[in-house]
């Protein structure tokens, strides 16, 4: 799903302009909790470190070099680390994205790690999310692990904003428009032709096309939903979609 056609096909459309009034985002109110987690912030940093456990978890484990379990157990220290020193303690919007910062204070953990390794025999307490379900395919490719952070980010948001466009698939009236965007633009194989998905679906291929223009609309339209969230200020998300997908 994250070949160069599909960002092409989903991608390539001029973004809109951001309105002028926004509504909060989720590090608004993230930021807020500069001093430790509180009962308003705890949802949205819960799903924040939600997002970028996957990145964190593939830069540790291909670009370091680490194995599975140590990986592991380095996201678990990590993040932990992270929460108890108040998760935005030396974040400052003006001066960066998040992500960039994130992945310093990653550098700089594993830097320490190499110093101090008690650190995965002490443990760091408990996150609110499971490890588990991370997806591990055992390859070792050799990319850089800032590449390898970013190209995971990539998919993250873009795994993210298709799960949500599947959901909203079940509607009634979004279940045929979905099928044929599944057919044709997830296909995991050889993609097949407008004329065999609409014969699939039992209808023409002028719907084909409007089906799959349908949804790759609604599908950046979740994207922009996905990294909205992830940035102190909405008016920074055309910089940030063009540093993601270029």
């Amino acid at each position: 799903m994250t070949d160069n056609g599909f960002h092409a096909r989903i991608l390539g459309v001029k973004t809109e302009e951001q309105p002028a009034g926004f509504q909060p985002t989720r590090w608004s109110v993230v930021l807020a909790a500069r001093g430790g987690l509180t009962a308003e912030s705890r949802p949205a940093v819960e799903r924040l470190i939600g997002t970028y456990w996957g990145p964190v978890y593939w830069a540790i484990r291909r670009g370091w070099g680490k194995t599975r379990e140590d990986a592991k157990d380095l996201v678990q220290e990590f993040f932990t680390h992270f929460l108890e020193r108040g998760v935005t303690a030396g974040f400052d919007p003006d001066k960066g994205r998040f992500r960039s910062y994130l992945y310093a204070a990653l550098r700089h953990f594993l830097q320490q790690e190499k110093r101090d390794r008690s650190r995965l025999k002490r443990g760091g307490g408990k996150l609110p999310f499971s490890l588990d379900e991370l997806h591990d395919d055992g390859t070792e490719p050799a990319d850089a692990s800032d590449r390898v952070f970013h190209d995971q980010w990539v998919r993250t948001v873009l795994e993210e904003a298709t799960a949500r466009l599947r959901e909203e698939g079940r509607l009634p009236d979004r279940g045929a428009a979905f099928r044929a965007f599944e057919l044709y633009d997830l296909a995991e194989r050889d993609r097949p032709t407008y004329e065999s998905v609409a014969a699939s679906l039992g209808v023409g291929v002028d719907a084909v096309h409007r089906h799959l223009r349908s949804m790759r609309q609604r599908l950046r339209e979740l994207i922009r939903a996905v990294v909205v969230e992830t940035i102190a200020d909405p008016r920074d998300l055309e910089d940030e979609l063009r540093s993601l997908f270029g």
